[in-house]
Order: structure tokens, then C-alpha cells, then sequence
């Protein structure tokens, strides 16, 4: 088995909502999507976000960025922003994201091992590969 290292970060787990599909269906309804598809593998996005001391201020920072993850999970469904709900808000997230935030994070990959593939990248490899974000102020 391999090691497993926990990293400072929690996982917020963001799926369509029974409402959100019912939302996508009104949108194109020649093309219906069966409630239960969404639940297979594959369907759920996973984000890292911030290590805080409990889920309660994990829900207070979310509740202060949902917005973010509520804008990519309508445009996997619908590109059309016109088409998207009025009321952007708390409320409309919870409605159409069914989520949960996770504190335990291991990764079964080492500090070393990941740098090493890395560094074994060349400049082909590089194409499309998004910049170390550490930087970003998520407060």
C-alpha cells in the first residue's frame, strides 16, 4: 500500500441537485438528463479550499465564495449566461449544488515524488498548465 500524506487543505465535493436538473431539463428539454446519471462517477467536482479549524468556519468562508463554484457548475450545463437562474444568491446555491466539505486530505503521492514528475515535464508538456495559485487571497 502506499504512504499517504495529509496536506493542509479541505475538499468542497459540488454536484448537481435533483432542482438543477430539473432547471437543465426546462433548458433542453429534447435532450432530458435522468436525475440518477448525475450521481454516477465523474459528475462531482472536487475543489481544494482553504484548511480552517472546523466545518462551521468552512461554511462561513463558503457562504462568502459560493459564487465561484456556482458559476462553473451552471456553465458544465448550460453556456448560455442569459439562461441562468435571476437570483445568483446563498439560497440558489444551495438549492442546485448538492455539497460537502471534507477535512481529511491525503495524498498518496509525496511532496518529493510530485516534484520529481515535474521536473521531468518538458516545455511540450507544459502547454496549458495553469501557474502555481498558492498566492491567492482567499479571505
Amino acid at each position: 500500500m502506499a504512504d499517504l500524506f495529509t496536506i493542509n487543505r479541505f475538499v468542497l465535493l459540488v454536484r448537481p441537485s435533483q432542482a438543477m436538473v430539473d432547471w437543465i431539463n426546462g433548458i433542453y428539454p429534447d435532450d432530458p438528463v435522468p436525475y440518477e446519471d448525475r450521481m454516477a462517477h465523474d459528475n462531482t467536482d472536487v475543489y481544494l479550499i482553504p484548511e480552517m479549524d472546523d466545518i462551521e468556519d468552512a461554511m462561513i468562508w463558503l457562504e462568502a465564495n459560493y459564487l465561484p463554484f456556482f458559476e462553473s457548475l451552471l456553465e458544465e450545463w448550460c453556456d448560455n449566461v442569459d439562461d441562468w437562474p435571476q437570483d445568483m444568491d446563498w439560497e440558489m446555491f444551495k438549492r442546485y449544488a448538492d455539497f460537502t466539505i471534507q477535512t481529511n486530505v491525503l495524498d498518496s503521492v509525496s511532496e518529493e515524488e510530485d516534484e520529481a514528475a515535474f521536473d521531468a515535464m518538458d516545455d511540450d508538456d507544459m502547454d496549458g498548465f495553469v501557474a502555481d495559485s498558492d498566492d491567492i487571497d482567499w479571505d
